[in-house]
């Protein structure tokens, strides 16, 4: 079946997904800022904070599939575009 990229839907398993992938690629920075006990709770507010958000940005977040599984999750930002507040995250 191959690699799929389709659009981050507003499920509780895409939004875990993007938020689990999302601290393990910057584990360090989260551990540095909120320590090691408090990553769970990261995941969580990460996950809310993407069910939370308005149809454009699943316009812009995808998710990659192998062989029907996610496997790793694009954010698109264009020029000009005003940042999302995140400071709630942790």
């Amino acid at each position: 079946m191959g690699v799929t990229v389709r659009k981050l839907r507003n499920t509780p398993e895409d939004s875990e997904f993007a938020a689990k992938l999302l601290v393990e690629a910057f584990r360090g920075k989260f551990v540095h800022s909120i320590t090691e006990a408090k990553l769970p709770i990261a995941v969580r507010n990460l996950s809310a904070f993407h069910v939370a958000q308005a149809d454009d940005f699943r316009d812009r977040t995808f998710v990659a599939e192998l062989d029907g599984s996610p496997v790793g999750v694009l954010g698109l930002k264009f020029h000009g575009d005003e940042d999302r507040d995140v400071s709630d995250h942790v």
